[in-house]
């Protein structure tokens, strides 16, 4: 509203706006992606506005100021340049004014901004009320926040994203950093809140969702144990936000909120005097998780503080779980069932429905253990902001190779069996541009050279770029092997390479396609494509990750599609499916081969994410044989990483999650497998065989007990199969599995 309490108009009926001149009279708002694009106010009643900058290398960042509200007043710059200090970065670690936040007066304001994928938090102070100095602060919730941005308690903001839960971080000015301290669920503030505001004198929090198109209001005088006020009230429309941009404002009983290409919404807090029931408005949601991952249930609650809760198992009260939410660590199968919560207050009480936690058991075996892991925060470059993506093994000198774009783009080299960093390699900007992202993949070939890739959206626009390094070594100079449009559509998300000097192949495959591109050299320093359509597969079956199988074979990924393997034939540029995997799990991406072992190993995103080995002896019939826990379990919304085999290790990267290597082995069985249930029907011999997850068993008869053959095609897991044999045209035989 105006400070004259006008409803924004002139008397001839027309918006009033801002002006945009100085005091002087001289236009002051220029520059910037969107010249003006989020707006605060100090509780003095000044304004501040902030341009969007996708690049503050090349286009500074800047905040504008009016003293009030009036439309005569002039408009100064209280902030221009780089808000990071010069620690900058690339891609999104450069992108500033897609959130903004203010609070206090005069010489005590304060003014937050962060990085596009939270990678800093910005916070901007001042000694005479009108020109802002940028503090650059490191903290622990880089890629959870972006879009939403508002002030809190003391020296804490409250950070969000569409897809994150709410984080609250706590900064410290003097040491240039800042913390998480509170986590608030999804199931309490949802998934699709990006517009948030704070105001600590009611202490109420508001929130709009984009994706449902409503605004919330919750009570943060517990901040543990939020509650709604009221129900969500609808936004105006209800069209696409599909850039999930939002906005909130909230001073006392008035509240109000943006909902992109959805309009405006003003509400007010209304406090009943009346004793009001608990009214449950989010149900606890029924969950899977395997044994030794996390699960969570919430409830968020509205009625007449204070509200109780209790937390019960099979209709059992849980001692100490008196929250609003209810978190079970190391979760075993007896833990497996139903979970409810009772929500009292001096007026009543309320049941919630039951939610139905499964437990699914891990298939374990000595296959993968785990050797040395790099959680997020264990070096400056590994963190939770979708920075790091490539990984790959060097079979000539045992070397892991990294990409991040945490500090700008590097490749960082890391010494296999132990995870310790060695170098980075040279990258030279002169050759190495490009592209959405400059470097995004990478693999190493049989020789040792290493080959990284670049991420276009639309190679037709932007080349798709192949950089080749002769060895890893920190001279070693890069060149451009590859410059071109593949096929059109988006490259880079997938990447692989095997061979050496001139019978080096490398393949990638578009993102939202179905082609394939293996290229091949004559002279081992450039590359041609060889584009491959793969008409029996689905736009996009590719898109995450490829990895060169068998012969001429790859196998292909992305989340949500099958896993599938191709067959190839680059003199008439064909491809086939070869197998169609329905069984393995959908949402595995990142895919590796091991042609020793005939191993696959897939990151699975599950509950918590994971890393599953299978045994590919029996290509009509892969065998899981082990997974093992990532080393974290961070939300890794697009889906992104790379693994790859080598030494009898296996290294996985997973986005926001760190890297973990394992060493891998044929599994070893703890017990010699056991025949049972041994019974006719009708025609057939059935019996189970018994025995060791992760092993694999042959089936063999004998006539004397002494000699022994395969039969063809009965190979069954363990830990436990069913078999059935045809009795018809057969003599008295003996049975036996033996491990293969």
């Amino acid at each position: 509203s105006w400070t004259d309490g006008s409803d924004g108009t002139d008397e001839l009926g027309y918006p009033r706006t801002l002006s945009q001149y100085d005091v002087d009279g001289y236009p002051a708002i220029s520059g910037g992606y969107f010249t003006l694009n989020l707006v605060a106010a100090g509780s003095d009643g000044a304004v501040y506005a902030c341009d969007l900058s996708l690049d503050i290398n090349s286009t500074p960042f800047k905040i504008y100021r009016w003293a009030n509200d009036n439309i005569e007043t002039p408009v100064s710059v209280a902030f221009e340049g780089d808000p990071t200090n010069g620690k900058g970065g690339s891609g999104q670690d450069i992108r500033f004014g897609d959130n903004f936040a203010a609070r206090g007066s005069g010489a005590n304001t304060q003014l937050a901004a962060m990085s596009r994928n939270a990678k800093y938090l910005v916070i901007f102070t001042t000694t005479d009320g009108t020109n802002f100095t940028a503090h650059t602060l490191t903290h622990d919730a880089s890629g959870k926040g972006g879009v939403g941005l508002t002030f809190g308690e003391g020296n804490t903001v409250w950070s969000k994203i569409n897809g994150q839960p709410l984080v609250q971080l706590e900064f410290d000015l003097a040491a240039g950093t800042a913390r998480t301290i509170r986590t608030v669920p999804t199931s309490v503030v949802a998934n699709g809140v990006t517009g948030i505001a704070y105001d600590p004198g009611s202490k109420r929090f508001a929130a709009v969702d984009y994706s449902a198109h409503k605004m919330s209001v919750f009570d943060f005088s517990d901040p543990a144990a939020p509650t709604a006020i009221g129900s969500p009230l609808p936004m105006p429309a209800s069209n696409a936000n599909g850039n999930g941009t939002c906005a909130a404002g909230l001073v006392g009983e008035k509240v109000i909120g943006l909902d992109t290409n959805n309009g405006l919404l003003a509400a007010k807090v209304e406090v009943s005097v009346v004793a009001e029931p608990p009214v449950i408005d989010t149900q606890p949601a029924s969950t899977t998780v395997l044994v030794g991952g996390t699960a969570q249930f919430g409830v968020v609650a509205r009625g007449t503080k204070p509200l109780t809760y209790q937390w019960r198992f099979n209709g059992a009260d849980i001692p100490g779980e008196t929250g609003s939410t209810l978190i079970l660590t190391n979760v075993t199968e007896a833990r497996a069932g139903e979970y409810s919560v009772v929500v009292k207050n001096v007026a009543g009480e309320v049941v919630s429905e039951n939610a139905t936690l499964t437990v699914v058991p891990l298939v374990k075996s000595d296959a993968l253990t785990p050797k040395w892991q790099l959680p997020p925060g264990a070096k400056p470059w590994i963190n939770q902001d979708n920075s790091q993506r490539g990984l790959a093994y060097n079979p000539v000198n045992g070397h892991v190779l990294v990409i991040s774009r945490s500090e700008g783009n590097k490749i960082y080299v890391l010494d296999g069996q132990t995870g310790e960093q060695l170098h980075t390699l040279f990258i030279d900007t002169s050759i190495v541009f490009g592209g959405t992202f400059v470097i995004n993949m990478l693999a190493v070939a049989d020789d040792g050279a290493v080959y990284v890739c670049n991420l276009t959206t639309d190679a037709a626009a932007s080349s798709f770029n192949i950089y080749r390094w002769a060895n890893d070594g920190p001279e070693t100079a890069p060149e451009a092997v590859y410059i071109g449009n593949p096929g059109g559509g988006r490259w880079g998300d997938n990447f692989d390479v095997r061979g050496a000097g001139l019978e080096t192949q490398i393949i990638a495959a578009q993102r939202s396609g179905k082609a394939v591109a293996v290229f091949t050299t004559p002279d081992g320093y450039t590359f041609y494509p060889t584009l491959m359509t793969v008409e029996d597969a689905a736009d996009g079956d590719f898109g995450l990750s490829v990895a060169f199988g068998p012969g001429n074979t790859f196998f292909g990924k992305a989340t949500g599609r099958n896993l599938r393997h191709v067959q190839f034939d680059l003199n008439t540029a064909t491809a086939t499916t070869l197998h169609n995997y329905t069984s393995l799990p959908a949402a595995m991406a990142a895919i590796a081969w091991d042609s020793t072992n005939n191993f696959l190993a897939g990151l699975v995103f599950e509950n918590p994410d994971n890393v599953r080995l299978y045994d590919f002896s029996d290509m009509e019939n892969p065998v899981l044989i082990d997974q093992e826990f990532c080393a974290a379990d961070n939300p890794n919304i697009n889906g992104t990483g790379q693994a790859d085999f080598g030494g009898d290790m296996l290294f996985v990267l997973n986005s926001n999650n760190g890297i973990t290597a394992y060493t891998v082995k044929k599994p070893t069985p703890s017990m010699p497998a056991t025949l049972t249930d041994a019974k006719v029907v009708g025609s057939n011999f059935e019996f189970v065989v018994n025995g060791q997850a992760g092993a694999v068993y042959q089936l063999q008869s004998s006539t004397n007990l002494k000699d022994w053959i395969d039969i063809v095609g009965m190979t069954v897991p363990g830990p436990s199969a069913k078999v059935s044999i045809a009795l018809e045209g057969q003599g008295a035989r003996f049975f036996r599995a033996v491990l293969k």
